[in-house]
């Protein structure tokens, strides 16, 4: 990812980066892009075009009235045409934007005047909590209007949250298989902790990547009735909790039994050397 000086991206290229970012913003003159160009063609690496809204020259908000997105397409586009200019096209485009809105009109746009593949994301989306939720809607919303290549999420967190969260993403839109945990919001009825349940679930499920889905409810009538299409799950009633699989109870348990056995099924999951429970 490279910003202001182009012999970097020169050097990354021949230390054998995978694909190296530049920032039209930032790169330079275009003798600078042509000359990293060619020395990404004669290494077979692909080009980032990277536009963000908070690195974009003056002279393209001003041409449109501090229209972000149209600034975004066409601060790419400029990037783009010195990029063919020298007969490289191995290019992949991203126009990325702190604001949700903007992220998703710049992408539609430029999705409509080139056909090169495009990297989404909401740059700078914030804290945890609400850079998941601007970048849920912002990445989810493109895909599935059929936009996008790849994604990446960008939080003030440890970059694990970052790749959970964008799987999470995927999952939800069905552009990914792993496991789809159904758990309700607790009310008079909970018989169990379903909160803490539903966290450990999800705590050792993440990494699954067949398609599952597993009901944490809080009282039968959730569980039941409410999760019937659920592969597997638990349920809590007076005094302990029912297990269920494909929409019949397998067994009553205590608490704590009932979610070793839940967990013992999901671990067959993972290794299916493992006997299931019937």
């Amino acid at each position: 990812d490279i910003h202001f000086d182009y012999k970097i991206a020169i050097e990354s290229i021949k230390a054998g980066v995978d694909k190296v970012r530049i920032n039209p913003g930032n790169i330079g003159a275009k003798w600078k892009v042509r000359e990293i160009a060619k020395v990404a063609k004669d290494y077979n690496v692909p080009i980032r075009v990277g536009a963000n809204s908070g690195s974009l020259k003056k002279e393209y908000l001003s041409k449109y009235d501090g229209d972000f997105a149209n600034a975004l397409v066409e601060s790419a586009l400029d990037e783009i045409r010195i990029l063919e200019s020298v007969g490289f096209e191995d290019i992949v485009v991203a126009l990325k934007s702190s604001d949700v809105l903007t992220t998703i009109r710049a992408n539609q746009l430029i999705s409509q005047k080139v056909d090169y593949p495009l990297h989404l994301g909401i740059t700078e989306a914030g804290p945890s909590l609400f850079g998941t939720i601007k970048s849920s809607l912002g990445i989810g919303y493109l895909l599935l209007q059929g936009i996008g290549n790849t994604i990446r999420v960008s939080l003030s967190d440890e970059p694990e949250r970052e790749v959970i969260v964008g799987r999470l993403i995927l999952r939800s839109i069905g552009l990914e298989e792993g496991v789809e945990i159904v758990s309700c919001p607790t009310c008079s009825r909970t018989e169990i902790d379903v909160i803490e349940v539903a966290k450990l679930v999800f705590e050792r499920t993440i990494h699954i990547k067949k398609k599952l889905k597993i009901a944490v409810m809080g009282c039968i009538v959730n569980g039941i009735g409410e999760s019937e299409n659920a592969d597997i799950g638990i349920a809590g009633v007076r005094n302990g909790a029912v297990l269920f699989k494909d929409g019949k109870i397998i067994g009553t348990f205590s608490e704590e039994e009932a979610l070793n056995e839940l967990l013992k099924y999901i671990e067959t999951i993972s290794h299916p050397e493992v006997e299931r429970p019937s």
